[in-house]
């Protein structure tokens, strides 16, 4: 995964909760408990894709990438 901001994907623009977590000085993983929690209406907006990452620790994670309407709600 680079270190763009926005990824485009499928002519949509999205942003990953471990840039959201970064921007808002937050744990990534208090983002992702957040997204789960919220998830059935984020779906609202469209579905909730995401990726898995290796980690530093060689563990993976889950990065996921929200729409414009998603990042805001």
């Amino acid at each position: 995964m680079s270190n763009e901001l926005v990824f485009i994907k499928r002519n949509e623009m999205f942003i990953t909760s471990k840039t959201i977590a970064m921007d808002a000085n937050i744990k990534h993983k208090n983002i992702k408990k957040l997204i789960l929690k919220y998830e059935i209406k984020l779906e609202m907006f469209g579905k909730v894709p995401f990726e898995m990452e290796a980690s530093k620790s060689g563990q993976h994670e889950k990065i996921y990438f929200l729409s414009e309407p998603q990042e805001h709600f």
